[in-house]
């Protein structure tokens, strides 16, 4: 049977990554902010090594999603690396290392070995922030992580999703709580920051479609949100929806999820 598999190895403020297979041998990174040592022992516990990384998909350049990457290419020779002129520069600067890019252009899709690669704009403080859709095998994930809020386009972006890794970043009253700098506080619930979890439960309800069959809660606070209030929110929208079918995977900055069939 055709499949794509997925894997969220770590999501969160303190680094992240996602795991994608079209085949044995074939698979992607989107983003590498984690160590590569913490790559590879990640990869082993999903039964993966470094040597099935050929592609690695780069959103943004903050460090919680690139910091990992100049070291990664060192063990992991093979793998082309992708991003925007805009992100490669960027991250060049935040890693102080030249990259051996693939340069693509935000609004075009690309091929990587058995991936259709769909480039998604996302509202965000970053030099040219973009989420994913990523297609193999007839089946398609996408990973849309670190925004502020959620135009209508990434609705039709989501749509036909088998699975959705999606951002529910904070619960506004314990960010607004937290005794954070008030600047901080700003950035974090500007159109440009931060998902929060009613917002993020909203757009699971629009954007659901009757291929959706799993959802991975991503880029949890740590500090402003919990595990119980992110399920509640999807729970609830879900339930607006009429789709207590599709499974909820809570990702995590510690270890990763298993490597589910889309």
């Amino acid at each position: 049977m055709a499949r794509m598999e997925i894997s969220v190895l770590a999501s969160g403020s303190g680094g992240n990554a996602a795991y994608l297979e079209a085949s044995p041998g074939d698979g992607l990174l989107v983003d590498v902010g984690i160590a590569c040592k913490s790559v590879k022992e990640r990869l082993a516990t999903i039964g993966r090594g470094l040597d099935a990384v050929r592609a690695i998909l780069v959103t943004h350049d903050h460090t919680d999603h690139c910091k990992g990457l100049p070291v990664l290419l060192r063990h992991a020779p093979r793998a082309k690396v992708y991003a925007t002129e805009a992100t490669a520069r960027a991250v060049e600067l935040a890693c102080g290392e030249e990259i051996p890019w693939h340069i693509f252009d935000a609004d075009t899709r690309f091929q990587t070995g058995g991936f259709c690669v769909k480039p998604v704009r996302l509202p965000h403080d970053a030099a040219e922030p973009l989420g994913f859709v990523v297609e193999a095998n007839r089946k398609r994930a996408c990973v849309l992580t670190d925004f502020g809020h959620a135009p209508g386009s990434l609705e039709a972006s989501a749509a036909a999703c088998h699975a959705m890794v999606l951002e529910f970043n904070h619960d506004v009253l314990m960010l607004k709580n937290s005794g954070r700098p008030a600047d901080l506080i700003r950035r974090i619930l500007s159109p440009n920051g931060h998902l929060s979890n009613d917002d993020a439960g909203e757009f699971l309800e629009r954007a659901l479609s009757r291929e959706t069959r799993r959802v991975f809660l991503a880029h949890l606070s740590g500090e402003c949100n919990t595990r119980s209030l992110a399920l509640g929110a999807a729970r609830a929208a879900l339930a607006r929806a009429g789709r207590g079918d599709v499974e909820i995977v809570l990702a995590s900055q510690d270890a990763p999820t298993a490597l589910f069939a889309c």
